[in-house]
C-alpha cells in the first residue's frame, strides 16, 4: 500500500510515511521502512540537480569575457587568481533530498557502465 504512496510521489520521505503510518495507529521506524521499500525493489535515489539557470544579461557578459581575454597568452593566466566554486540554489531547500526510484534496466546498465 505504501509503495503506490513513494510510486506516485518519490520525493516522499521515510519520515513522512512513518508520520503518515503512525496517523492510522501503526508506529515502525523510518529505517525499517526504507528497508521494506529496498526489499520491494525500490531504492533512495539523488536527484539529478538542475543547472543554474542563467539571465541573458549573464550570457551576455560571459560571452564577453571569452572575447575579451581569447588571446591572452599562458604567461597571463598562470598569474590568475581561480576561486572556488559556489554553491547557488535557485529553486527548493538547502540540503540533500532522496527520491525512490524502482530499479529499472536502464539504470542497472548505468551502475555496470560504471564500474
Amino acid at each position: 500500500m505504501r509503495n503506490k504512496i513513494v510510486l506516485k510521489e518519490p520525493r516522499t520521505t521515510s519520515k513522512e510515511l512513518q508520520a503518515s503510518l503512525a496517523s492510522i495507529k501503526v508506529s515502525v521506524h523510518d529505517s525499517t521502512i526504507r528497508k521494506r521499500l529496498g526489499e520491494n525493489g525500490i531504492h533512495g535515489r539523488v536527484p539529478r540537480q538542475k543547472k543554474p539557470l542563467l539571465s541573458k544579461k549573464n550570457i551576455a557578459a560571459h560571452l564577453q569575457f571569452a572575447k575579451d581575454h581569447v588571446d591572452k597568452p599562458e604567461e597571463y593566466w598562470r598569474n590568475v587568481l581561480w576561486m572556488g566554486e559556489t554553491k547557488i540554489e535557485h529553486f527548493g531547500l538547502n540540503e540533500q533530498r532522496y527520491i525512490w526510484r524502482k530499479k529499472t534496466l536502464h539504470s542497472s546498465i548505468r551502475t555496470l557502465s560504471h564500474l
